[in-house]
């Protein structure tokens, strides 16, 4: 009865182990491009985070110098603008400059490495919170 089971489970057939690379091969062939394409918007996403965080920063410190200013706007948004915005942490990103325009506020982040390939640009804008008043 043995010997019978034991000439049964012969394993696999050479023609099974191709099917099966085959059908591995395709996969990976999908799969590291989206791979590929998941990491490059999660770059931009980051970046898109840490233009938000500056945003906030700003608007901080323009509504901060506001109150403490005597509601002055033109003083509240010099200081918001200020070169002390750019010490701000940011997490792997850091304020490189900010642009005071009559309606936005460009902010120039700097990337860290491997960042400048992948994402489309290093500026974000905001609109400009004086220009509202």
């Amino acid at each position: 009865m043995k010997r019978e089971t034991r000439k049964r489970e012969q394993g696999f057939t050479l023609i099974e182990i191709i099917a099966v690379l085959i059908i591995l091969g395709i996969l990976a062939a999908v799969a590291v491009p989206k791979f590929m394409n998941m990491q490059d918007e999660a770059r931009e996403k980051a970046k898109l985070g840490a233009c938000a965080a500056a945003s906030s920063q700003i608007l901080m410190h323009f509504s901060d110098s506001l109150l403490n200013n005597g509601g002055d706007v033109d003083a509240a948004i010099g200081n918001a603008t200020s070169t002390s915005i750019l010490d701000t942490d940011l997490g792997d990103f850091d304020i490189k400059t900010v642009t005071l325009g009559a309606d936005t506020i460009t902010i120039e982040l700097d990337m860290p490495d491997g960042y400048t390939d992948s994402v489309n640009n290093s500026t974000c804008t905001m609109p400009n919170p004086a220009s509202n008043s």
